[in-house]
């Protein structure tokens, strides 16, 4: 399953999901938390993580950006509420559109570790998103507004026989 913890603890459910009742919701905090993101070393990644899974339905595009305003909220990042609620859009579209297979949907995860935010879309397709030189009139600037709106963007391919990416982006936090 995408992005799916090893943890059973880490999860929780979350039945009133504007997305659906089968939504989840893990949080992880890098103080001690068995949960806490790793790197491959090790070592924790981010100090305050959030992650939810999203239906392959474009409702949860809405949703993904509802998830990312509530914790900009929580987080006190309020200043970078448009370009981030922007490149959610944009990337869970993306994932739905362009990713993610038929009836499957997608993984938001964002962190904060004080000075960066980052946030992550994951989905189970195989192709590769880039920024196009040409563009078509009515769509195809998705990833030239996530480019423009964050300090740093980018995808990683899974390593499993499975496929699927993450298309990334962060901001510096003053």
């Amino acid at each position: 399953m995408l992005g799916e913890h090893v943890n059973p603890f880490c999860w929780c459910s979350d039945p009133g999901s504007p997305a659906s009742p089968s939504s989840r919701e893990t949080v992880a905090r890098a103080n001690g938390d068995p949960c806490a993101c790793r790197t491959p070393g090790g070592a924790a990644q981010l100090s305050l993580t959030r992650s939810k899974f999203f239906l392959g339905e474009l409702q949860s595009v809405r949703a993904a950006r509802e998830f990312a305003r509530a914790l900009l909220r929580e987080w006190e990042l309020s200043g970078l509420h448009g370009a981030v609620v922007l490149c959610v859009s944009e990337l869970a579209t993306n994932a739905l559109l362009h990713g993610a297979p038929p009836d499957d949907g997608f993984w938001l995860r964002a962190g904060y570790d004080g000075a960066v935010l980052r946030v992550e879309v994951r989905d189970g397709g195989a192709g590769v998103p880039c920024v196009g030189e040409r563009v078509p009139d009515e769509s195809g600037r998705g990833l030239m507004l996530v480019a423009a709106s964050s300090d740093a963007w980018g995808v990683d391919r899974d390593a499993d026989a499975g496929g699927g990416k993450t298309v990334w982006c962060e901001w510096k936090v003053p």
